[in-house]
């Protein structure tokens, strides 16, 4: 730390004894190992707190230096921040509709405080959460009813436990610098990973080794390349010579102006004498740089359970998934699905009152992850409509399109139906009786001759129709109900005139097979 406090030209407080954090005494995140970040990517570890194993320190700023933290934690805050939240209500035939009137709607959808988007409070919560741990806000009640969600920085929030057990929360103002008290009834707390159910672990203090390492990796390289590629190494004189000790600091300050500047990396050195240049340090392949940096990348992603393929880190084959949509599964089961429904059952036991919890509850819409291809989408939804779990509606609604008159009708594919069932339709099918005809015949139209011709592809079905019920394959009131069916303009009379062949026929039976005489 006196390197550190060197370079910042001015000395740490310095503080005496180990900080042990207790139930009713507690300082802060000091307590908690956690470094306090000064603002400037530095930060101060109280006696006792954990140190990582590089000898570095490292604080929020610090981590979310390393480009992996950073895509880690914007992925996961902006993928949860912009997925739309809502209320629904149950209702008693066991199915849900949206509740856009409750109070709750309008604070976690659209607008949770005076200053902040749903989008911005949100990224900030989950932010919170990855980083710290734990996510605080405080809620704003009038009368008894929740009309904002400020939240309340981790750091600037301290709790003492009271002689009831409850707890007695005091924050401190970043701005301003003044302390209040807070009620634990107004304190929305959401952890993140916990082991005792309150508070949450806070990979700045658990994961410090790992982001210490990487850390200091990225360090090395940096040096590495500031030096112009060159390392620290050795002069050796020819003949076992010995120079003075004004030839070897001239040597030095020569060795020094084109050696260690990346900007003269092109010069030419001028070794005299026979003078030899060794190099002392390993060379970065010898360092494996380029395998360690990757394997902290991968260290990172299992930090925050993200898979490496989403952060850029494309180098393998990921065993997440193959295609863009299975990748999103996984994404979204392994990754999003806890944190999702850790918010989701803290509001509901939080936010929504005891004599709503019974009807109301709040959800994630994560259809958007799992959009799939246009060719995909279709047969999903010639899926639905076949089958009759998804109408017209639902689809147009889901693909931002107008409604269709009547899409609110589920329908289903009838082209496969049983033979037996044709009879049932074709009576249900059938036209009513015609009133009796004047003893004057009319003389028919040519447009009624024209509507009741049969073209030859009928001639042919009617034919094969007659064919099948005298071969006993198909029941003669079943082929004079398919009949009706399919061609509605005919008349019982022309029905009967076509089944005429049939009249007082008895199909045979089939032929029984020769026996066969041993």
């Amino acid at each position: 730390m006196k390197l550190i406090d060197s370079f910042r030209g001015r000395q740490r407080p310095s503080v005496k004894g180990t900080v042990v954090a207790t139930a009713n005494s507690r300082t802060g995140w000091e307590s908690f190992g956690i470094p306090v970040d000064s603002g400037d990517g530095f930060a101060y570890n109280l006696e006792g707190a954990l140190q990582r194993a590089s000898g570095l320190v490292t604080s929020e700023r610090a981590i979310l230096q390393l480009s992996t933290a950073m895509a880690c934690v914007r992925l996961l805050a902006s993928t949860i921040a912009t997925l739309p939240i809502s209320i629904y209500r149950r209702l008693p035939n066991g199915e849900r509709e949206p509740a856009t009137e409750h109070p709750l709607y309008a604070l976690l959808h659209n607008q949770p405080n005076a200053s902040m988007t749903a989008v911005d409070y949100w990224q900030m919560q989950i932010a919170w959460m990855l980083l710290r741990g734990t996510a605080y806000a405080e809620m704003d009640i009038i009368g008894t009813r929740l009309v904002a969600l400020d939240p309340l920085q981790p750091q600037c929030l301290t709790w003492r436990k009271l002689d009831n057990g409850a707890r007695r929360y005091t924050y401190r103002d970043p701005k301003t610098g003044r302390s209040r008290d807070i009620d634990e009834s107004r304190i929305w707390k959401l952890p993140a990973f916990t082991l005792d159910g309150c508070e949450g672990l806070s990979p700045i203090k658990y994961g410090c080794s790992v982001f210490g390492n990487a850390t200091a990796a990225d360090d090395a390289s940096g040096n590495l390349f500031a030096n112009g590629l060159s390392s620290p190494g050795f002069v050796r004189t020819a003949n076992d010579r010995w120079l003075t000790e004004k030839q070897r600091d001239s040597l030095r300050g020569h060795l020094r102006e084109f050696a260690y500047k990346a900007q003269h990396a092109r010069e030419v050195f001028i070794l005299e004498g026979g003078m030899e240049y060794t190099p002392l340090a390993m060379n970065p392949d010898d360092a494996q740089m380029l395998e360690t940096r990757s394997f902290n990348i991968e260290e990172i992603c299992r930090w925050f359970g993200v898979p490496p393929t989403l952060v850029g880190h494309g180098e393998k084959t990921s065993n997440w998934g193959t295609g863009l949509e299975q990748q999103n599964l996984s994404f979204l089961t392994y990754s999003l699905r806890p944190w999702l429904t850790k918010i989701e059952q803290s509001i509901w036991k939080n936010l929504i009152s005891a004599g709503d919890k019974a009807k109301y509850y709040a959800e994630f819409n994560v259809e958007g992850l799992l959009r799939a291809d246009s060719k995909g989408r279709a047969e999903f939804y010639s899926s639905g409509l076949q089958n009759g779990w998804i109408n017209r509606q639902t689809v147009a609604q889901r693909e931002n399109l107008p409604v269709p008159p009547g899409g609110e009708i589920y329908t289903v594919q009838a082209a496969m139906i049983p033979l037996n069932s044709l009879e049932d339709r074709a009576r249900a099918t059938l036209p009513k009786p015609a009133p009796a005809a004047s003893t004057d015949p009319a003389t028919p139209t040519p447009e009624d001759v024209q509507a009741t011709a049969l073209n030859g592809a009928q001639v042919a079905s009617l034919q094969s129709l007659i064919e099948a019920a005298a071969a006993g394959t198909i029941p003669i009131d079943t082929v004079r109900a398919t009949i009706a069916a399919a061609f509605p303009l005919l008349t019982e009379s022309d029905i009967d005139a076509i089944m005429s062949p049939l009249s007082g026929f008895t199909p045979a039976s089939p032929a029984s097979e020769p026996k066969v005489t041993p």
